[in-house]
Parts: structure tokens; sequence; C-alpha cells
């Protein structure tokens, strides 16, 4: 079946490109085993001649890799070796992408090699010519290298993927090779319509193959065209270091005259300026210079430089900055500012700075107000005292003020606060001053004292109304309670208070009211009262009493002596003994003997004491009783079993020594109900 084994002209063309890649076709009768020694030749000369032409990260060299690994089943890429670099870029990736690729160039040239050698069968009657001039095209082609090797592989691939698209071809076991040839059973249909499909397919193939070699060679030329790039950059960025580094050693020329940048000299920014330009600055500044002066309570006044004759002075101290200066460095200080205070940079007239300080508000004495310590305030009703607070006043400290002032000039400083710079005059003590504040609780303890005296149902009240006007201050802060006030308080109180040698009236039992004076009543004691009140205000206490009595009565409302006494009516000789407003007992009586000048004192009298079984003595006598009740000294209340009648005119002439003479009966009754301190009240 030659029409179906023959083949087109383009196939022919296309097998006889197949044959330039390599070595010319065996000739016929060859035997199998002459096949695959000559493949065996052809690989060794083909990897020879890769190794020579292969050039690193080309798509020549990757051509080249695939028809290697079409020629050569056996060959497997696992690292790419450049002899230009001299060294292994792994090329794995592409290995991998590839192996299916590799596998079916393996089986394409396996096709290819068993249809060439049927086809080379059936074609071995054709002219000499066809055949020599086949051989001459291979042999052209022999020397063309990894190029046309590289296009041999590519078209191997492309018949075989096409040969896929068509109708399969059932191919016999052989033993493919480059210039092998071994039977094979081709197809018998379609034949003309899968060459048609194959050229196709072939067509498509070869154009993609060109597009993928064109981009990797732009990407070629793009690196290359990148490391020129950073070459350049290179050259570009030293020639710029070199021309900036002229510039910075051009400026710091300039640093040999003038000041770094961010430099202060006493608050004069000085970047880049001589020293004559800074004295200018100086100058310029002094001519304007005027000073605020802040003072106390948001009082301003204003000084002025010609005031005081202001002046610059100059000591060479800015010239010795740019000379210790090194220009060099002048790049350190773009960020770093150089502060420099020179301590004397102008100066005044110490007079005239003198006067116009003493002409200031400040100093005038009608303006100023001394400060005052915190202290003890005045007594305040029903308060006590209090610690005063502080007044700071606005009394200048005039030598500091005065240095204050001068430095700030000295400074050119714009303002000076006065408060800030704490020369003012302050107060010794301040109203958190701990001992001022005991001092001052001691004078409250004092007058926090309150005695309430109690005078039956009268009240006197003594409190720090009063007791505020005892205390004085002892110089340092400290009370100092006043003795004397306390007795005159006491002896006016016993003054007031006291009934004893006081007149007081009596409504006698016969109705006839008389007046009694006499030593009966109360009487304060003055010395032990105010002994303890003074302890008393000392301990600030507060309390109700009654005061010490050297003697008591028996009542302070109404009369003295209350309801319990014993009226004897000394005209009429007869008494009466009354107990809680009640008569007990009444009866006659014989008093002092008048003619003999005893008669017995009018007067009221406290009972002394009593005694029982009491024996009388006296001049040229001695007389005992059963009951003796005394109320005037040696005069008493007694009784006289010696007489058998009371009253009448017996004093006058049969009169006693001065004693009330009873009947024993009424004496006993009197005794038992009388108590010392009952009053005795006498009269005529």
């Amino acid at each position: 079946m030659t029409d179906q084994n023959a083949g087109t002209a383009e196939e022919i063309s296309l097998r006889g490109r197949s044959r330039r890649r390599g070595s010319a076709r065996p000739e016929q009768g060859h035997t199998e085993k002459d096949a695959k020694k000559i493949e065996r030749e052809e690989r060794t000369r083909r990897q020879t001649k890769r190794e020579k032409h292969a050039k690193p990260e080309s798509s020549g060299s990757e051509s080249a890799k695939m028809t290697a690994q079409i020629l050569n089943p056996e060959w497997s890429e696992e690292e790419d070796v450049s002899e230009t670099a001299g060294e292994h870029r792994p090329t794995r990736a592409r290995s991998r992408r590839r192996g299916s690729q590799n596998e079916e160039a393996r089986r394409v040239q396996a096709g290819e090699g068993a249809r060439r050698a049927g086809t080379d069968n059936l074609e071995s009657g054709r002219s000499e010519n066809h055949h020599s001039g086949n051989n001459r095209l291979g042999n052209s082609d022999s020397g063309t290298g990894n190029s046309s090797e590289d296009g041999q592989a590519r078209r191997s691939v492309r018949r075989s993927r096409a040969r896929q698209n068509s109708e399969p071809v059932q191919v016999n076991a052989f033993e493919a090779s480059a210039g092998g040839a071994v039977a094979v059973e081709m197809p018998r249909r379609g034949m003309s319509r899968s060459r048609s499909a194959r050229e196709e397919a072939l067509r498509r193939e070869a154009e993609a193959m060109r597009q993928e070699s064109a981009v990797a060679d732009e990407e070629k030329t793009s690196s290359i065209s990148g490391k020129a790039i950073l070459k350049g950059l290179g050259i570009v960025t030293g020639i710029a270091l070199v021309v900036a580094g002229g510039v910075y050693v051009g400026l710091a020329q300039k640093y040999k005259t003038v000041y770094f940048p961010n430099t202060l000299i006493n608050g004069i920014d000085a970047s880049g300026l001589t020293p004559d330009q800074v004295k200018e600055q100086i100058e310029a500044g002094i001519n304007q210079y005027t000073i605020t002066i802040r003072e106390r309570g948001d009082q301003t006044e204003q000084l002025s430089g010609p005031q005081i004759d202001l002046h610059p002075v100059y000591d060479g101290t800015l010239e010795k900055l740019i000379e210790d200066q090194n220009p060099y460095v002048w790049g350190k200080y773009l960020r770093t500012d150089r502060i420099f205070t020179m301590d004397t940079i102008v100066a005044f007239d110490e007079t005239k700075m003198d006067e116009v300080f003493h002409s200031l508000a400040c100093m005038d004495p009608e303006q100023v107000t001394a400060p005052v310590d915190a202290h003890r305030s005045d007594y305040i009703s029903g308060t006590g005292y209090q610690v005063v607070e502080e007044v700071q006043g606005n009394t200048l400290d005039e030598q500091s003020a005065l240095s204050v002032i001068s430095e700030a000039i000295i400074g050119l400083n714009d303002e000076v606060s006065l408060e800030d710079a704490d020369v003012y005059l302050k107060p010794a003590i301040t109203s958190d001053n701990e001992d001022l504040q005991n001092k001052v609780a001691m004078w409250n303890k004092y007058v926090g004292a309150k005695i309430t005296y109690k005078f039956g149902s009268a009240r006197q009240t003594l409190d720090g109304d009063t007791i505020n006007t005892w205390l004085s201050d002892d110089g340092e802060g400290n009370p100092v309670l006043s003795s004397s006030k306390i007795v005159e308080y006491v002896a006016q109180m016993a003054k007031e208070r006291n009934t004893a040698y006081q007149p007081k009236t009596l409504k006698t039992t016969t109705g006839k009211t008389v007046t009694i004076k006499g030593p009966y009543g109360w009487k304060i004691n003055q010395d032990a009262e105010a002994s303890t009140l003074r302890g008393l205000i000392e301990a600030g206490e507060t309390q109700e009493r009654e005061p010490q009595y050297s003697q008591k009565a028996a009542s302070h409302d109404g009369n003295d002596y209350g309801s319990t006494y014993v009226e004897i009516n000394l005209t009429a000789q007869h008494l009466y003994f009354y107990k809680g407003g009640s008569l007990v007992v009444q009866s006659d009586f014989v008093s002092g003997n008048e003619s003999k000048g005893w008669s017995t004192p009018a007067g009221a009298y406290p009972l002394t004491y009593k005694q029982r079984n009491a024996t009388l003595k006296g001049e040229n006598y001695s007389t005992p009783v059963s009951y003796w009740m005394p109320f005037n000294g040696g005069i008493g209340l007694h009784d006289a079993y010696w007489r058998s009648s009371f009253g009448g005119t017996i004093y006058k002439t049969n009169g006693s020594h001065g004693c009330i003479n009873l009947p024993p009966a009424v004496a006993k009754t009197i005794y038992e109900n009388i108590s010392a301190g009952t009053a005795v009240l006498c009269y005529h």
C-alpha cells in the first residue's frame, strides 16, 4: 500500500530536516545492532557539542537541554552546570515542569524513528539524487550547533502532539534511535486528514516556542539593562558624595568667622553671625531696653536703660568663642543647641541705679505695708481666743530687691518678678505655727472655765467674760492668771453674800418687828475659796458649787436664821423656841445682872455647841449644870436648878453673870431639839 506510506512532500521535507538533525540515515540492510551503535556514537557527539556551546540562563541552552532529553532518554536534568559561571544552578523546578514533555518527546522519538525506518524502506527505490540531496542537507545542518538541535527537538515534540490529536498510531515493540531503522505498522486509514491536523498543530507549537524564546531573550536583556542601571546609579551616587563633601568643606570655611547654627549667647540668636554682628544686636537692644518690674498685688513699674546709663561691655569672650569652635564639625550643630552665658555683657551707673530704685513706688513708705506675725486675737465673748493669720505686707528687703533687679538688667531680661524672686520681708510667725496654736489653746482653757455659785435659789456665774480680764501675757504668749483678781472677786462675792453682822429683821411673837445685828449669818472663807477658784480656772472646769464658808446660816432666801431659832425678849424676860416654824417651848428666864454690869447683850448669835453636865467657871465661882448651850462666847443657855422663880425684874439686881438661866425642864426641852448653829436672837 504505497499510497498510504508515501507521505506528502511537506512530510518528506520534515523527514529531511529530521535527518539533518543528526548523521545520515543508515543504509538499508543495516542491522539493529548497527543502528544502536550509530545511536550511541550520535549521542556522544551531541553531548560534546552541547557542553561546548552551553550558555547559562539563555533561551538557546534551554532548547539544547530539551533536545538532549529527547535524543537521550536516560538523561535527566537535576542541575544546570554552567562552565562560565563555575557554579551549579538548581533547575529542578524546570525539570519537573518539563518532565511530561520529555517523556512525550521520547515517545515521539521512538515513533518517528520507527515511522522513518518504515518510510525509508518504502522509498528505498527512489532516485539517488533525492537521497544524496538529503545527505547534503544533513551535512549542511550538522554544523549549526545547538540552534539546529533545539529546532529538531521542538519539531519532534510538535509532531508527537499533533499525532495525538489525530488517529492513534499503533507502534510495535522496538528500540527507537536517531539513525536506527525498525519495522513499524503504519496507519492504514485517514492518513491525509491526520497529516493536515498534525501540520497545523506543529505550526501552532512552533509559534508558541518562538514566542517563549523571544520572552527569554527579553528577560535576559532586561537583566543586563538592570545591572547597567545599578552600575550607573552607583557612579552617580559616588559623584554626588564627592560633590556633597566638597560643599560641606566649603561651608565649613565660613564658620571660621561666624558662629555655628543654633548658637545662643545671653539669649541672642548668634547663628551665622560674626562677633561684630552680635555686638550690633546687643547695642541695638540696649538702646531700646526697658525692664518691667512685677510687684506684689499685681503692681508693675518700668525702668529703662538710659535712666541708669546702660551700656555694653566686651571682654573678648565673643571672639574667643569663634576661636574655640572647630569649623569642620558645624554639621553636628544643625540639631544641637550651643548656649553660652557671659557673666558681664552690659554695665550701668550704680549711683543712678540706686537713685532710680529708691524712687520706685514699691519703696514709698506711704504705699508700703509691713508684715505682721500671726497672733492671738482679743477675747471674743462666747468664742474665746482665735489665731489671727499673718499679714504678708509688701515691704521689700532693699538689698535683695536691688540685687535681683540689677541681675535681671545685666541679663537684659524683659521683666523681673519680685514675688518670684522672694525678696519681700516675711512674717516671723505664721498661722500654722504649732507653738502659737498651743499657747492660744491654753488661753482658751482658762476662759473656758465656768463656775456657778449657788446661794439658795440665787445663782452667780463666773465665766470667760470675767476670767479673760484676769489674764495677761508673760511676754512669750503664755497666759498669766492674776491671783489678786481672784481674791478681789471672792471678796466682792463675800461682801454681797455674807449675812453675818448684817442687820436682819425679826417679827417677834408679840407681833412687833425688830432689827437685830450680830455675828449670826453666812460668812465665806475668802482665802480658801480664792485658792479653790484658781485651781478650777486653770483646769478649765465647769461646775456648780457653793463657796467655802467659815460660818453658815439657816437660809439664803429671806431671813438667814430660817424657821428654827430661839427668840429672847430681854425686856420681857421671856423666850420662845421655834423649830421648823413651830413653837416648841416658851418660858420666863433670868438674864445678866444689870446692876453689876453683867447685862446680857442683844444681837443675833449662832449656837456654838451644846453640852451635857458642864461646870461653869468664872471669877469666884464654879457652878455645875446639866444642859449647857453657849451662843456668845461664855454666855449661853443653861438650867438654873438653884432658882425658884424666873422672869419679872429679877435680872436688874439678882441676875446672872450674863447667861440665860432657865428652868431645868425648859432647858432640857431646848437641849433636846436645838443644834449647833441655830440662831439665838436677843433683843430689847
